[in-house]
């Protein structure tokens, strides 16, 4: 694949909606697809790769009138940027693939349903989970091809507030061609996969995970070598939301289960380099580790702890509030950094099959599912081992330094702590910065602010290549 920078990719599942539907539209109808168009029949039970490439426009038409989500602004980034396909089976469920920000392996695979539309020739409705909320998509196939065994098709999709053009190839060398492990085991994310991935029903031997540690992919890059290609990838079946509730997990971790029932989640990543980020002098020689209990329970093992780190990619970047109400705040500065945990969070791990190193498992919280492959390791020297909560305890306020001095991503104005409830909860707009910024294109200091953010951003992390598709009043 012509190397496409993650960053087009990354850019867009930070920026998206706060939806909080408990339903999906098009589950309540229980027929099957109407089958009988061929060209619907042809997107049936294969995978469809979009076409990522840069200089390509394809935002055929978006709407300047922002509707009530915070995200609304930025969801273009979202399909244009970061969906990477789709699968649509023929009994009606369908499965948009995502590849998220920031992050190793990981795929996000958002579940839905689909028709085929009563009015529109060649066209299906999708309603789906996204990584942030839910979407209606409307796709009208408006050329289809085949050569050399690979099939293309040009769709238009409609969004709703957008409406764009693209191009989808039945093949994943589309996306393939750098690193085997840019995209680990792309040409298995449809359903067969998870068809020899069944969760088994047997009870879980207890005495097989005492004192022993278990690692995911992206925990570590010395470990990296020790996984087969396919056992890399980790697959993301549910997210409840990716911008304001990012799950831990998906920067990998390593589970440490001792004998007397404690476990120790090693998330390096997410407690230096995030939780404690402002007292990060304070923590270096320290080994942190998020502490809880571990039990089994029939064929699950069962995770809980209060002291989970609480992240949020959207905050992070760019000061979108979040819901604080499950929140402890252990301590916090007058810039508006803060250690803040989880009240109480567990994870349910069954397991699905053992190898010769590891064991494939699936893993839920009430913020995200995962299907992944975790290898066995000896487990970590835990003598001096310190908890998230007591370390926040032991920690003094640094000196006054600049925001900026302390997160290179926090760009723009920060004026203090986000907003405990907004957009989320109440359908109110964004107040993103906290400085007032109207949410309107049309206004110069909006383009400002949205300017600032995604120079400082392509900048940070290379992104170039991915601004030559924005907008240019974004540029």
């Amino acid at each position: 694949m012509k190397h496409i920078v993650l960053a087009a990719l990354s850019l867009a599942t930070l920026f998206a909606a706060c939806d909080q539907r408990n339903v999906i539209d098009v589950h309540q109808e229980a027929t099957v697809p109407d089958l009988n168009n061929p060209v619907v029949q042809k997107l049936t039970s294969t995978t469809w790769f979009k076409d990522v490439n840069l200089n390509i426009p394809n935002d055929s038409w978006s709407s300047t009138n922002f509707g009530n989500k915070a995200s609304t602004p930025f969801e273009g980034m979202l399909y244009s940027m970061a969906w990477l396909g789709m699968e649509l089976q023929r009994d009606g469920t369908s499965t948009l693939i995502f590849y998220p920000p920031l992050t190793k392996h990981q795929f996000l695979l958002c579940r839905g349903k689909w028709k085929t539309s009563p009015t529109d020739p060649n066209t299906v409705i999708i309603d789906t989970k996204t990584p942030v909320g839910y979407a209606t998509l409307r796709v009208k196939v408006m050329d289809l091809q085949t050569k050399d065994n690979v099939a293309m098709i040009r769709a238009y999709i409609d969004t709703g507030n957008r409406v764009m053009m693209i191009d989808f190839f039945n093949g994943g060398s589309v996306l393939e061609g750098g690193s085997p492990t840019e995209f680990p085991d792309l040409r298995n994310m449809g359903q067969a996969w998870f068809d020899g991935m069944q969760v088994s029903r047997q009870p879980i031997d207890k005495g097989l995970f005492n004192n022993t540690a278990w690692e995911m992919s992206p925990y570590s890059s010395e470990s990296e070598s020790k996984f087969e290609i396919p056992q890399l990838a980790i697959r993301t079946t549910f997210v409840n939301d990716f911008l304001t509730k990012t799950p831990s997990l998906v920067y990998g971790a390593k589970f440490n289960f001792t004998q007397d029932g404690n476990v120790y989640i090693d998330i390096p990543s997410v407690v230096k380099e995030t939780a404690f980020r402002p007292w990060a002098s304070q923590v270096e020689d320290k080994t942190i580790m998020v502490k809880g209990t571990w039990r089994t329970q029939g064929n699950r093992i069962i995770v809980e702890t209060n002291e989970l780190p609480f992240i949020s990619v959207g905050e992070e970047l760019f000061r979108v509030p979040t819901d604080q109400r499950p929140l402890d705040v252990l301590l916090s500065n007058d810039n508006g950094d803060a250690v803040k945990v989880w009240k109480n969070y567990y994870y349910i791990i069954e397991y699905i099959k053992p190898t010769n190193t590891g064991a494939w498992f699936r893993i839920s919280s009430p913020q995200e599912t995962y299907y992944l492959f975790m290898l066995k390791q000896p487990i970590a020297t835990l003598t001096d081992v310190k908890g998230i909560r007591e370390t926040a305890k032991t920690l003094t306020q640094p000196l006054t330094q600049s925001h900026n001095e302390q997160n290179i991503y926090h760009t723009g104005r920060h004026n203090g702590p986000g907003t405990a409830l907004n957009s989320c909860q109440k359908g109110d707009l964004l107040n993103v910065v906290q400085d007032d910024v109207e949410l309107n294109e049309n206004t110069a200091q909006y383009q400002e602010f949205i300017k600032e953010r995604v120079t400082d951003y392509a900048r940070a992390y290379r992104f170039e290549q991915a601004r030559a598709n924005l907008p240019k009043a974004y540029r």
